[in-house]
């Protein structure tokens, strides 16, 4: 459980960044296209200041933050597999810093299993982004907030985890959230129709 600090500290980054963000989608191309690019160069300026593997990589490539000025430029970047992350995680780390957040593990059903840090901002960010997709709701359920959800996914996955580290670290109003009902894939197609039905959500 987080201090009280830290969870007014969150509370008030999602607060503010939700007034905003809301309206994002409606915003002239030009000026979208204008924070996204801003967006990029703040990450490509951390990723060189702070991760190992990319100073080096850009180093490599003969290239400096400053090349890198649009999404498109992105491209100039080396693309990185999972052989990699998991050969030598802690070059893809912040150097010396003080780690917040949530440590995700893989799955590994793919091969060895990885676990990948999440900044407790970057939750936050992905939290916020989410609420675009109640917008996009809002016009079937006929509000953006406090409606009935379903979700049909395995319940040892990360949505549990996720969901906890975010009512642990703030005091969102109760009116932001959804009734949520979790729905487990390995239960039966008539175990799971009724439970549809009897939430209705």
């Amino acid at each position: 459980m987080a201090n009280h600090l830290t969870r007014l500290r969150w509370t008030a980054f999602t607060a503010w960044h939700l007034r905003r963000e809301s309206a994002l989608p409606f915003w002239p191309l030009e000026r979208v296209q204008a924070l996204q690019n801003r967006r990029v160069r703040q990450m490509v300026g951390f990723a060189w200041r702070e991760v190992p593997f990319y100073r080096e990589a850009m180093a490599n490539a003969r290239l400096r933050p400053e090349d890198i000025r649009t999404a498109d430029d992105l491209a100039l970047l080396p693309l990185v597999g999972k052989a990699e992350l998991q050969e030598n995680p802690t070059q893809f780390s912040p150097a010396g810093r003080r780690r917040s957040g949530l440590a995700l593990q893989s799955s590994g059903t793919s091969g060895r299993a990885r676990s990948v840090h999440h900044d407790a901002s970057a939750l936050f960010w992905s939290l916020v982004n989410g609420h675009r997709q109640r917008l996009a709701l809002a016009s079937i359920v006929g509000k953006r907030t406090g409606y009935r959800e379903a979700v049909i996914a395995r319940l040892d996955g990360h949505h549990h985890d996720i969901r906890e580290f975010y009512e642990s670290h703030t005091w969102l109003p109760s009116r932001w959230e959804l009734r949520r009902l979790m729905i487990s894939p390995m239960e039966t197609y008539p175990q799971i129709h009724a439970r549809l039905e009897g939430f209705r959500p």
